[in-house]
């Protein structure tokens, strides 16, 4: 048996425009998980945009040598930042998922994945209007990692 090393809060965002549909999933998905709803996928890409900066932060924390070593008196700065990272409420509200419906006004589901960028969490692609020739096509450009028809 494997574990990882490092196991972060998982949380999920499901973007859609039509808000009963949100609903519809807010009353059915367990109340156990961390979960965000939008139904404006600019201001989903606002919050998530925010969140880069933790991102980043946690990125450099594991990049960093002195991160495998917790001895205060050769790596002090490291573990009190390490510490204070694993110990601070914010990490619970980095986003883990993202699950975009393909079909909304302004920007469709694939342009608000392309606005992520480099974003590093899990992103699916849910919708009863894209073909799968649309899947394929995000799938073989990187953009997402499942499609739900």
């Amino acid at each position: 048996m494997t574990f990882p090393l490092l196991k972060t809060p998982q949380r999920v965002l499901y973007v859609d425009d039509k808000g009963s549909f949100l609903e519809a999933l807010r009353k059915s998905l367990p109340f156990t998980h961390s979960r965000y709803f939008s139904t404006s996928p600019q201001s989903a890409v606002y919050r998530m945009e925010a969140e880069g900066v933790h991102w980043r932060k946690l990125e450099a924390l594991l990049a960093e040598p002195a991160a495998q070593d917790f001895n205060e008196r050769r790596f002090g700065m490291a573990s009190r930042v390490i510490a204070s990272h694993f110990s601070s409420w914010s990490r619970f509200n980095l986003t883990s998922v993202v699950v975009v419906d393909y079909s909304m006004p302004v920007m469709n589901g694939l342009e608000m994945i392309r606005t992520l960028g480099a974003w590093p969490g899990r992103r699916i692609l849910l919708t009863g209007e894209a073909d799968y020739n649309v899947a394929v096509a995000a799938f073989n450009a990187g953009l997402i990692q499942r499609f739900i028809p």
